[in-house]
């Protein structure tokens, strides 16, 4: 089994993952967006769906509506989550590109 630092290479292009991420987070939002105008649009066929049948199609679907918001909120956390992977790598690329200039250049090997 390989070991932390066993010649395993990560690339990791810190540009694409903010892309996604926002991409990600604007995914989100037009699912949020498209769902409240469903929730609305069922609560709207109350004024001329009336019956049992409404109200049993009106209870299954606000009955999933805490799944819904939760599975939402779940993946309005993934853009977050890549910023900070981003921030991450373009921080420990930046200090591993500073530390060789600091190195002392009068030694031999």
């Amino acid at each position: 089994m390989p070991g932390v630092g066993s010649g395993v290479t990560i690339l990791v292009n810190t540009e694409e993952l903010k892309v996604v991420s926002e991409s990600v987070q604007q995914n989100v939002g037009e699912m949020q967006s498209a769902y409240d105008s469903l929730s609305r649009a069922v609560t709207a066929m109350g004024d001329y769906w009336i019956g049992e049948a409404s109200e049993k199609e009106r209870q299954s679907f606000f009955g999933q509506k805490d799944n819904i918001e939760g599975i939402i909120r779940r993946l309005s956390e993934y853009p977050v989550d890549l910023m900070t992977i981003a921030g991450v790598y373009v921080e420990h690329e930046s200090s591993n590109t500073e530390i060789p200039g600091g190195l002392s250049g009068d030694v031999l090997l």
